[in-house]
């Protein structure tokens, strides 16, 4: 019994030291999502920054409040509001770049990881849009946890994207 007990209790160890160490191996990852939509760029990027529409195509969206500045405005800070199985997240949003027609970027900050986006519209009638993420977790236990999941988290991202394209190629047609 105690053979079974010391096995057990040094599986665990080697467990907890294997996922701690993808965090240290791993504080902060990467991804792109791009999709490609029979719009012109115009309106590609005014429903993007639509967020009267967000609700439409960004999954658990339940609304923003503005923290400082105005929209539209690199450095102007929102507290985004999302729902996911129940459970209410917030994290603050901080516009770091938007040139109309051709990028929107900012800072994502939760207690539990940091983020910068890069979206970037190109071409015309098909329009491309593209997404480049950047995330690292707050600790060493968020760093693992987030590498992890980053294919969940990137297909999540291609969801939102799919369903962006779906609303504007439905709005377009009309």
């Amino acid at each position: 019994m105690r053979k079974v007990f010391k096995y057990f209790f040094l599986t665990i160890v080697v467990s907890l030291l294997g996922f701690f160490s993808v965090g240290i191996l791993h504080p902060s990852y990467s991804y792109t999502n791009s999709i490609e939509i029979d719009c012109t760029l115009e309106e590609a990027f005014k429903a993007f920054t639509d967020k009267s529409r967000a609700h439409e195509w960004l999954i658990g969206y339940k609304g923003y409040e503005i923290i400082a500045g105005e929209p539209h405005k690199p450095g102007s800070k929102f507290l985004m509001k999302f729902e996911n199985e129940g459970q209410e997240m917030t994290f603050v949003e901080t516009l770091t770049e938007f040139k109309e027609n051709e990028k929107f970027s900012f800072d994502m900050e939760t207690q539990f990881f940091t983020s910068s986006v890069q979206v970037l519209f190109e071409g015309n009638s098909p329009c491309t849009i593209t997404s480049h993420t950047f995330n690292e977790g707050t600790s060493t236990f968020y760093c693992s946890k987030f590498y992890l999941m980053k294919s969940v988290l990137q297909e999540q991202t291609q969801k939102n994207c799919d369903l962006l394209k779906d609303m504007i190629e439905k709005q377009s047609r009309y």
